[in-house]
């Protein structure tokens, strides 16, 4: 009983392992997607002969992105989860989903080369500049929290060790003290900072910016269920994504 036991542990970390590869590896052919570099052999349907066309599929991959990753975020979700595979982690089927998901954006995305602006110096310093900060917002939030937790690598590693899993705790470390969300505001930094803007990236940004804007009162509501009257008073204090500037008497 006890090596059935610890078989489906090692079982665990192993899909939690390559689910995290599988993130990682989406995520930085997202990137790139997002400089103008497509995978070889992008898109895998070829392109659509029409613009509008093109513009129909790209917003029925970003809507599958989003339904994706906010049912699979969602507390009736992960209950059914468990009940039909109690030996998975709801946050490696998350991750792994979510990479799969990601992978299809990234593979069938449909190109929509058209140019929109491309700033000269020094604006296009600024532009790219706010994408990086864009960018490490975003890194740097996600260490601050727990970046193990947020892979699905927390669970089946304490398992391992023989402990259990206490949930995660309320934590409001650095960023998180000026704004609720600031990988969700990282990342539509990154979004929008460029210094060259082709429809491809706009489009991406739009559709992006509108996800998190429609997602964060879902996550929200389950933070509020999850923590109680802490997070009330931290949603009351602290702003969702716009730091508030302080003025002096």
């Amino acid at each position: 009983m006890q090596g059935k036991s610890q078989l489906a542990i090692l079982l665990s970390l192993f899909l939690a392992l390559f689910s995290a590869a599988l993130a990682l590896f989406s995520l930085a052919l997202l990137g790139l997607l997002l400089l103008g570099v497509s995978p070889p052999g992008a898109p895998l349907l070829g392109p659509f002969p029409s613009f509008q066309e093109r513009m129909a599929f790209d917003l029925a991959l970003w809507a599958l992105f989003g339904v994706q990753h906010s049912v699979m975020a969602r507390a009736p979700f992960k209950s059914w989860l468990h009940r039909v595979a109690p030996f998975l982690s709801e946050r490696t089927a998350y991750v792994f989903f979510s990479a799969v998901v990601t992978l299809a954006l990234v593979l069938l995305w449909q190109p929509l080369p058209t140019s929109i602006w491309k700033l000269s110096p020094p604006f296009s310093f600024l532009a790219d500049g706010i994408g990086i900060l864009g960018f490490l917002l975003a890194l740097i939030s996600s260490s601050l929290i727990d970046g193990l937790e947020l892979v699905g690598l927390r669970r089946p590693l304490l398992a391992l060790e023989g402990r259990s899993y206490e949930g995660p705790r309320f934590v409001t470390p650095l960023f998180y003290r000026v704004i609720r969300h600031p990988i969700q505001a990282g990342v539509i930094l990154l979004l929008w900072g460029s210094a060259r803007m082709n429809a491809d990236r706009l489009f991406m940004a739009i559709c992006g910016t509108l996800y998190i804007l429609i997602a964060l009162p879902l996550e929200e509501r389950d933070l509020e269920e999850k923590h109680g009257e802490a997070y009330r008073s931290y949603r009351a204090r602290v702003p969702r994504l716009i730091p508030r500037i302080r003025r002096g008497n």
